[in-house]
């Protein structure tokens, strides 16, 4: 157990982000309490953050998209062999959960507070108008999807992120993968063909 510096509440050792400078390795505020800070910062400096983003990406274009083709083959790799071992990986979850009960509580009580937490709803036609708004296409990578486009969350669920159409955008499944939990609107820029060099959030 450790105690949030923010929120002051007791909790599990997997509630708190990773963070090599402490002395025992954790930050001092919970996930949750970070993400809102978080989430908050980048409301009150977004145009700060944006023109930092860009300049990080601009700098640091190659190592970006090596890093994101990587992530991808490895990603791809990953859902193939689930696909051919699923009892296999059930197994592996199964026995993961019992020698982690604590992580697997912690994790399931985020769970939890994330659907609690998340606001806001949106409809069938509001997202059959939003993608066709964007002729249909990946607003990161600018094609097409072979299968289902994804609704992706703007900004996040995990970080305060609402299901309204507004936090929404179409991303092929390799893009929002690649976006993961970032902070990144790709409808107010142009983000075309970057699905090998996705931009890198700041602002952390």
């Amino acid at each position: 157990m450790k105690t949030c510096t923010k929120c002051r509440l007791g909790l599990p050792v997997a509630m708190f982000y990773i963070d090599k400078q402490k002395k025992d390795g954790l930050r001092s505020s919970c996930k949750s309490c970070t993400n809102s800070q978080q989430k908050q910062y980048y409301i009150k400096n977004t145009s700060k953050v944006k023109v930092r983003t860009s300049r990080y990406y601009e700098k640091n274009r190659d190592g970006i998209c090596e890093k994101n083709r990587t992530d991808l083959v490895r990603i791809e790799r990953r859902r193939a062999w689930c696909r051919k071992n699923t009892k296999k990986r059930q197994a592996v979850t199964r026995a993961w959960e019992k020698r982690n009960p604590e992580k697997k509580r912690a994790w399931n009580l985020v769970a939890k507070s994330r659907r609690r937490a998340s606001s806001g709803s949106h409809t069938v036609s509001e997202w059959s108008e939003l993608i066709a708004k964007y002729d249909f296409k990946c607003l990161c990578c600018d094609k097409k999807p072979k299968d289902t486009m994804h609704r992706d969350h703007i900004i996040p669920i995990v970080k305060g992120g609402s299901d309204f159409i507004n936090n929404l955008q179409p991303l092929c499944g390799p893009c929002n993968l690649i976006k993961g939990t970032k902070t990144i609107d790709y409808t107010r820029g142009n983000y075309g063909n970057s699905v090998n060099g996705t931009r890198e959030e700041e602002g952390r």
